[in-house]
């Protein structure tokens, strides 16, 4: 069986921001999502904004960025370290403030009981243009327009399920989505996000430039606020920005196990991160696939980080 990466969701920071519900599908190698109250299931996310900060942390030989993407309506925090090596790398270039695009797997913090925060570890960090940052805001305002009629319907039906929204047109997975918000968010305010879902669109007109959070940028690429007549490279940069759909087979996910089996010892204390990608390149495997198919063993439960850069067999 082929597994492919799962699909990089858009949404604006202030719904990715006001998310706690996380859940993983049942079976042996299930990935783990977090639901919006809109009903966005995501376990991989695609961003554009402006860069606002980047912070260097760690050690000189291990060193760790943070960062603040912010979009119009809020921001969100990435991060990358000597795991994620491209997208530290394009950190640590980046001067903000600056446009990019950010892809990344969704992670959920909950220091304590009823407290929930949400971050993007990047994977891809890529520096864009105005006009591509306002495209990323058109297609969002799409999608959730999408999530706001698919609750709304389904806050109407007598006995909603996801089975009646699939019959409407909608997606499988925002119909699943969806039928977990209200069940665990109850029934969100629609009016706010009919909100955010205006301030997004108006954000990209010419008459609304100067009501912009980034003035100080200047793109020689940009024709001007709020163009969105790209040209056709630059059309083809943004279709570059998600990471492409790698197949990582289920052969891939037991030769890393059993790497890692043998790597971490009898005792079972862990193998170090780039000793298990080193010895799968070795082996013929992908440095980038290897990677990935590690994120897939995080998520299904079959491995698990006790420290950091450290795996070990569940």
């Amino acid at each position: 069986m082929v597994q492919r990466r799962e699909t990089a969701w858009r949404t604006f920071a202030a719904e990715f921001n006001g998310s706690n519900l996380q859940y993983a599908e049942s079976g042996e190698r299930a990935p783990s999502y977090l639901v919006t109250p809109l009903g966005a299931r995501i376990n991989r996310i695609f961003v554009c904004g402006v860069l606002t900060e980047v912070e260097r942390m760690g050690a000189e030989e291990e060193p760790f960025y943070r960062g603040r993407v912010a979009d119009p309506t809020g921001s969100y925090f990435i991060s990358a370290g000597q795991y994620q090596p491209e997208a530290a790398a394009a950190l640590s270039r980046l001067q903000a403030p600056a446009f990019v695009a950010v892809v990344g797997k969704v992670r959920v913090y909950s220091p304590e009981p009823g407290v929930t925060y949400v971050s993007i570890r990047a994977e891809l960090v890529t520096p864009i243009n105005g006009p591509l940052r306002d495209l990323w805001v058109l297609q969002t305002c799409q999608l959730m327009r999408q999530r706001i009629e698919a609750v709304s319907e389904a806050t109407r039906m007598a006995s909603p399920s996801i089975d009646k929204l699939v019959e409407l047109g909608y997606p499988p997975a925002l119909a699943d989505g969806v039928m977990r918000a209200l069940d665990h968010y109850g029934p969100p305010d629609l009016a706010r996000y009919r909100n955010l879902l205006a301030d997004g669109l108006r954000y990209v007109l010419p008459e609304f430039a100067g009501e912009r959070s980034d003035p100080a940028l200047s793109d020689p690429l940009d024709g001007g606020a709020g163009n969105l007549g790209i040209q056709r490279e630059h059309a083809d940069v943004y279709e570059r920005v998600p990471v492409a759909d790698e197949p990582v087979t289920e052969a891939d996910e037991e030769r890393l196990l059993g790497i890692i089996e043998q790597l971490q010892g009898a005792k079972g204390s862990g193998a170090e991160w780039k000793d298990i990608i080193d010895k799968a390149s070795v082996a013929g495997m992908d440095r980038d696939l290897a990677e990935e198919a590690l994120n897939l063993l995080q998520d299904k439960g079959l491995v698990c980080e006790p420290e950091i850069g450290r795996l070990r067999l569940v």
